[in-house]
């Protein structure tokens, strides 16, 4: 093989190495911005919660959904309520219907 012919594969390689690289760098940049904006903000329903005369935990769901919850109703209410991550590493978060049924129960404006 010629020189100039091996010169031409390295550079198209380099080439082709540099953009699988920006690529991936473009896409760790887009998840990073997609998890931002996925976070939400349950600041007043946790507030309202740590008020006095306030319902439990227990007491909200049963508000929101007209039944008391079981077990596992409650323990995922309180992950999605305190945004605790699940073993893949992705945020528990209540439902925009939820949210609005917690404040409604709550009786936050």
């Amino acid at each position: 093989m010629e020189k100039s012919r091996i010169k031409q594969l390295v550079r198209e390689s380099l080439l082709s190495a540099s953009k699988v690289e920006e690529e991936i760098n473009e896409d760790e940049l887009n998840e990073e911005d997609v998890n931002e904006e996925k976070i939400k903000d349950y600041s007043d329903i946790k507030n309202a919660l740590d008020k006095p005369l306030s319902p439990s935990e227990v007491g909200l769901y049963t508000a929101m959904n007209g039944k008391k919850p079981d077990d596992t109703d409650r323990s995922l209410f309180n992950k999605k309520l305190h945004q605790k991550k699940n073993d893949d590493g992705s945020t528990y978060q209540l439902s925009d219907e939820e949210a609005d049924k917690a404040r409604t129960a709550l009786k936050i404006k």
